[in-house]
């Protein structure tokens, strides 16, 4: 059986020949300046879905590498404090400790019963006003990996994370500065700096919920929290990547490519032309393109994939080697499973770089809530997590988008 490595390596290889065979096809017959046959449309079609596949297995592998590289990883060491006196001791201190990570396990498994009051007090540390009690540090990565594998916008924006959950101000460059002239000693600066307002990012409340049986939950060889936490951390990145992307702000956070600045308008309903491609990447300053890449859903991404240039040159560049992106017009290109599809009137397509553009604030780390009797009767135990977020776009003019022609 090959390693997920292997494996890895050979998905790449894997689609590096589909891509190659679908290229033969369409050349064979711009070659001969004809459409393609029934046999071609249905071997180019197979080819798609061939292809599809292996990005998918692919996309699955690389989580799961990249998760259990994570896991190897040595765990922050425990802090060791006087447990007579937690108040006295650093609420984070606290929530990496050893102690506290006990009390966490205890409270996922039964709750506060049984619970000693020595460990109670340390766990009151993460007390959550609506609740619930705080993720240790211990499982914060195994909380954070999850949230950023199912939500691609948070792998790149920027995350700011605080600690409480009141309003925070966040300053937006919302035009860009007019032509820099020469300014002679002596005279005012004339006023045609960048403009800057704001954006007030909030704590919006995401909930969700997973259960378990009572039986898997009382076994000591269970990972009762790196399971709590990672169910958690998916659903969680789920529910908020679909408002980073196209969230209305209206008490949710507002979305990148729902609110950003439509540079290029295409000219078809259900079709991305080759030009409307190159007028988006240079409707982006040359100085936000040094790390700009492109977000669409998986077929828009597959449409783009049969786009040839002037030249008749594929614009698509398959990544091969190990963690190399796949590239449109050079730029690499990301999987947004909430972008909008290729139909009219819709946004299916953004180009940016998306660190400069959007910010997620991030209140707190994740809380969760034992739910012993909710579901006794069918022998389930269940928790309840939630996380306070918000994002917003910070820059105008780090990130654009395409609209199809109205119907």
């Amino acid at each position: 059986m090959p390693t997920i490595a292997e494996r890895i390596t050979e998905l790449r290889e894997e689609r590096a020949r589909i891509d190659i065979e679908q290229r033969s096809i369409l050349d064979r017959a711009l070659d001969a300046r004809r459409g393609l046959t029934a046999e071609e449309r249905a071997e180019d079609d197979r080819l798609t879905g061939a292809f599809d596949e292996a990005s998918d297995e692919l996309r699955r592998l690389e989580r799961q590498r990249d998760r259990e590289n994570e896991l190897r990883q040595t765990p922050p060491e425990a802090v060791t404090v006087p447990p007579t006196a937690p108040e006295a001791r650093d609420r984070r201190s606290i929530l990496a400790s050893d102690e506290y990570r006990d009390g966490f396990v205890h409270y996922l498994r039964r709750g506060f019963a049984e619970m000693p009051a020595e460990m109670r007090s340390v766990l009151q540390s993460g007390a959550d006003p609506d609740g619930g009690i705080t993720v240790p540090e211990t499982w914060r990565r195994q909380l954070i990996e999850p949230l950023r594998q199912f939500g691609t916008i948070r792998n790149f924006a920027e995350v700011i994370e605080t600690a409480g959950g009141g309003d925070f101000h966040l300053p937006r460059v919302a035009r860009d500065a007019d032509a820099v002239t020469i300014v002679a000693e002596g005279t005012d600066i004339p006023d045609d700096a960048e403009e800057f307002d704001e954006v007030v990012m909030s704590a919006w409340g995401f909930k969700r919920m997973t259960k378990a049986s009572e039986e898997s939950v009382q076994d000591l060889g269970f990972d009762v929290g790196g399971f709590v936490t990672r169910r958690l951390g998916e659903d969680m990145g789920l529910a908020t990547g679909a408002y980073y992307a196209i969230g209305t702000g209206a008490r949710q956070p507002t979305g990148l490519l729902s609110n950003a600045e439509v540079s290029v308008r295409a000219a078809a309903t259900a079709a991305i032309a080759y030009d409307e491609l190159v007028d988006l990447v240079y409707s982006v300053k040359r100085g936000y393109r040094a790390n700009a890449r492109w977000l669409a859903e998986d077929l828009t991404i597959a449409a783009l994939r049969k786009i040839k240039d002037a030249m008749d040159h594929p614009i698509w560049q398959p990544g091969i080697q190990d963690g190399e992106p796949d590239r449109l017009l050079g730029y690499p290109i990301e999987s947004e499973p909430f972008a909008d599809p290729i139909a009219a009137g819709r946004i299916p397509l953004g180009f940016g770089d998306i660190y400069r553009a959007y910010a997620i604030r991030d209140a707190g780390t994740m809380a969760i809530r034992f739910l012993g009797e909710r579901f006794a009767d069918a022998g389930m135990v269940a928790w309840r997590g939630w996380l306070r977020s918000d994002g917003n776009i910070k820059d105008v003019n780090a990130f654009k988008t395409l609209e199809m022609a109205a119907s």
